[in-house]
């Protein structure tokens, strides 16, 4: 919802859905604010952490909140097994696996990098 209210306000410029926007914005950091300390279930880009992350990467806000779970995910997850995808294991994909936690770091590295989750 929060990428969709930050493109509404690019195109449409102010209006109510820039409170919207303001609000999800909000909750996004607070949810990922929450999730940091505790153990990483899931990282991707759907149902995961990265999802929030990547609004937050894409609005420039909070980039530093990001940024902390990047270094958190290294930190708990490098040395394992795998990568925290989820539900149903570790899978490739972008949206629920590999490649969409690889995305993430790739943009933390350089947001410029277009979120695979909102149309160019």
């Amino acid at each position: 919802m929060a990428h969709s209210r930050l493109r509404a306000v690019n195109v449409l410029g102010p209006g109510p859905h820039r409170t919207d926007g303001e609000i999800a914005l909000a909750t996004t950091r607070r949810h990922l604010a929450r999730v940091l300390p505790y153990r990483i279930e899931d990282l991707s880009l759907c149902h995961g952490a990265a999802g929030p992350a990547d609004v937050l990467l894409s609005a420039g806000r909070e980039t530093r909140l990001a940024a902390d779970l990047g270094r958190a995910a290294i930190e708990r997850h490098a040395e394992t097994a795998g990568w925290p995808c989820g539900r149903g294991g570790t899978t490739p994909g972008l949206f629920r696996g590999l490649a969409g936690i690889g995305w993430l770091f790739l943009r933390l590295h350089d947001p410029a990098v277009p979120s695979p989750l909102t149309l160019a």
